[in-house]
């Protein structure tokens, strides 16, 4: 799901303009001390709804499409904006019973040590763009 349809969710559950809810968005998210908290999942339940539909029609349509019994997957790795959303991985992984973490695009790039506070802030951005990239020098060598 898209930043900015987040940010929609998030506008209409917050009563506030879709304009004013970005940054409103990553003081709330930043600004996170107890993750159980009740009242943050209500806040946020909005947005969890619609992420957990979308696994299920991937996963239902992958069971659906196999031609042998699929078995259902390990893990379920999150990439994008949202994987900072707090507690998502956590609801995620409960509601399907499977392993659920933030992907890191890092992991096979060699960077400076000092950069890497600042690359896992934006790293889940950039899964995409750093594997295709990946794929691409592989396929070239």
């Amino acid at each position: 799901m898209g930043g900015d349809k987040v940010n929609e969710i998030l506008a209409r559950a917050w009563n506030k303009p879709v304009g004013d809810v970005e940054n409103m968005k990553i003081d709330v998210f930043e600004s996170l001390d107890d993750l159980s908290d009740p009242e943050v999942d209500k806040l946020l339940q909005p947005v969890f709804l619609p992420i957990i539909r979308q696994i299920e029609i991937v996963l239902e349509t992958a069971r659906r499409s196999s031609s042998d019994a699929m078995t259902r997957p390990d893990k379920i790795i999150l990439t994008g904006g949202a994987t900072h959303m707090p507690m998502l991985a956590k609801k995620i992984e409960e509601h399907f019973s499977i392993k659920t973490f933030a992907g890191d695009p890092w992991t096979r790039v060699v960077v400076p040590p000092s950069l890497k506070p600042m690359l896992d802030r934006i790293g889940p951005r950039f899964c995409v763009a750093i594997g295709l990239a990946e794929r691409m020098i592989v396929s070239n060598s």
